[in-house]
C-alpha cells in the first residue's frame, strides 16, 4: 500500500489479499472509508478534481483478482471490470450474511450467576459479544437493536428481565437499544438496584 501524502497516491488505499468473507467485508468497509477521505481531500483542494481514486480492481491483489475472475465469476477478460468485481464481492458478503443469524454467531448468552459485581457481570457479556463479532468479521452486519435485543433476552432473573424489557419498550427506553454503551450502563444500573433489594 502507498504511503499517505505520496505524490502518486495522496490517500492510502486498501488492498484485498484474500477472498474469504471476513476479509472481503473488511476490505469493502476500508474502501468506502478510502473513497470518503478522497472526496474530502478533493473538496479541500488537496487533490485535483481531475484525479480519481483507485478502482476496486486496482485495490485487489493481481493474483487474487485473476482467481476471482476465472473461478468465482467465470468472466471473460473483456467483461471483467471494477463494477463487476465490486458487485460480485458485495453479493458474496450478502449471501454469507443471509446464511447466518445472530443466534448462530452468539449462541445462548448468559449472565454469570456467580458474579455479584454488576459491572463485571454485564461487562463479561459485552466483552464476549464484541470478541465474537470481531472474530467472525461481522462488525456492522447486524443492527445494534438486534444485538441489544439478544443481550436483553439473557438477563436473569426473569423478573429483572421483564422489568428491563418493559423499560426498553417505552419511548425513552427505545433510544437505549440503539447504543450499546447506553445499554451497558442501563443494565449495570438495573443489576445494581436489583442487588440492593
Amino acid at each position: 500500500m502507498a504511503t499517505k501524502g505520496f505524490i502518486f497516491d495522496p490517500v492510502e488505499s486498501p488492498l484485498l489479499k484474500s477472498a474469504d468473507v471476513p476479509s472481503i467485508r473488511e476490505f469493502l468497509k476500508q474502501y468506502q472509508e478510502y473513497q470518503t477521505v478522497w472526496a474530502e481531500r478533493v473538496s479541500e483542494g488537496a487533490i485535483s478534481r481531475a484525479r480519481k481514486p483507485k478502482s476496486v480492481l486496482r485495490c485487489t491483489d493481481p493474483d487474487l483478482r485473476n482467481r476471482i475472475r476465472k473461478y468465482e465469476m467465470g468472466a471473460d477478460v473483456g467483461d471483467f471490470n471494477s463494477e463487476a468485481l465490486l458487485a460480485h464481492l458485495m453479493e458474496k458478503v450478502a449471501a454469507a450474511t443471509q446464511a447466518v443469524s445472530l443466534k448462530d454467531v452468539l449462541g445462548n448468552l448468559t449472565f454469570d450467576a456467580r458474579l455479584t459485581d454488576p459491572k463485571e457481570k454485564v461487562g463479561k457479556v459485552f466483552q464476549y459479544v464484541d470478541k465474537v463479532i470481531l472474530l467472525n468479521g461481522i462488525d456492522g452486519v447486524f443492527p445494534v437493536k438486534e444485538i441489544a435485543s439478544h443481550i436483553v433476552k439473557a438477563v436473569q432473573p426473569v423478573e429483572l428481565r421483564r422489568r428491563v424489557e418493559y423499560e426498553l419498550s417505552t419511548i425513552a427506553g427505545k433510544g437505549i437499544t440503539r447504543d450499546l454503551v447506553e445499554l451497558y450502563n442501563f443494565l449495570v444500573s438495573k443489576y445494581t438496584a436489583c442487588y440492593r433489594c
